[in-house]
């Protein structure tokens, strides 16, 4: 991608600004992972547009390691939430139609006796990226780190986080309901500018 991915804009709005208002009705605060530089000028401008229009913080926190993709991002989320919260959300910016039904499921999921976090699940395998994790799940994910893991399906499978069958009929019932849920668009991940003129055409056609 040759831009920010965060700076992506659909129907007047980044894509930052969209997962921030997905968010801002539920959330007391949001994180928005950045780079250990901190976020670009524009990016810092979207978060401040952000804040205005949630009605909550929107705040950058930076990687502590370099180039460590998503865990990293992840792991500085957690790291800035100790001592503040038992659990939160994680969603990469770059999927924009992930539907509020199936953030509130895992939530639930995750909140259960023994349960370190909940990821979605479906034929194409987990979705670490769209997720909920215990914030002491921090610990986990630096040593991760720290071992040379990156990917954030290692924190995915550590122990206590769980997985939500989004195949399961009752579970895609109760969730959407009516015609068997696209997962593949809900999941879609916007990582090339092909994926992302698609997405737009999708948006357009809407």
């Amino acid at each position: 991608m040759l831009s920010e991915k965060a700076l992506l804009e659909a129907g007047g709005r980044t894509l930052v600004e969209r997962a921030a208002a997905l968010f801002a009705p539920r959330v007391r605060r949001i994180l928005v992972s950045v780079g250990r530089r901190g976020p670009s000028s524009g990016l810092a401008s979207a978060l401040d547009r952000a804040a205005r229009d949630a009605g909550v913080p929107v705040n950058a926190v930076a990687d502590e390691h370099d180039a460590a993709g998503p865990l990293a991002g992840a792991a500085a989320a957690l790291t800035a939430l100790e001592g503040r919260a038992a659990r939160t959300f994680v969603l990469a910016v770059d999927m924009p139609d992930v539907p509020w039904l199936v953030l509130e499921a895992l939530w639930e999921r995750a909140a259960e006796a023994g349960a370190r976090g909940c990821v979605p699940q479906w034929a194409c395998g987990l979705e670490p990226a769209c997720g909920v994790y215990a914030v002491g799940l921090s610990a986990d994910a630096r040593r991760l780190l720290e071992a040379g893991e990156r990917s954030l399906t290692a924190l995915a499978r550590a122990p206590g986080v769980r997985s939500l069958d989004l195949e399961r009929p009752e579970v895609a019932q109760k969730l959407l309901g009516g015609a068997p849920p696209d997962w593949a668009a809900i999941f879609r991940s916007l990582n090339t500018p092909e994926d992302y003129r698609a997405w737009l055409a999708a948006q357009e056609g809407r």
